[in-house]
């Protein structure tokens, strides 16, 4: 699952994942046959993909995105479902490890995610990859 800041940065990363399944999977095709589920909530999509290896289900709801791999069609759905479910709706918080504080100061301390927060802010790869998927979707001027 990932949380992206926009549901449009959303639906791009879910289009370049789908676009690069084919060079994690051999017997890649994209499965039409399966319609999305009726009680699926508004804002939500879901890409389906058979493989050699099993089926390959990449929902988008509003900002964020949940991939299974694998798991047959109902589960795929079910932990979708469970997982995108449970998130909230407002800001994204993050848990941290933090040392005791003084009284009447706020505990600080890096976040448990820092390292990979700051090696994607350092690549600059992941939002360069989604840009540009967001961009490619754009009609030309």
């Amino acid at each position: 699952m990932s949380a992206w800041k926009s549901a449009a940065s959303a639906r791009a990363f879910a289009e370049l994942y789908a676009n690069a399944l084919g060079r994690k999977y051999s017997g890649l095709h994209k499965d039409e046959g399966h319609a999305a589920p009726t009680d699926a909530p508004a804002g939500s999509s879901e890409q389906i993909f058979t493989t050699n290896e099993g089926p390959v289900v990449i929902t988008a709801r509003g900002r964020l995105v949940f991939v299974s791999e694998s798991f047959d069609l109902d589960q795929a759905r079910k932990l979708a479902s469970l997982i995108l479910d449970a998130q909230g709706t407002g800001d994204l918080r993050t848990a941290r490890s933090i040392a005791p504080a003084k009284r009447g100061t706020q505990p600080t301390g890096p976040t448990l995610s820092g390292g990979l927060v700051h090696l994607f802010a350092e690549s600059g790869v992941m939002k360069v990859a989604v840009d540009a998927g967001m961009g490619a979707r754009r009609p030309l001027e």
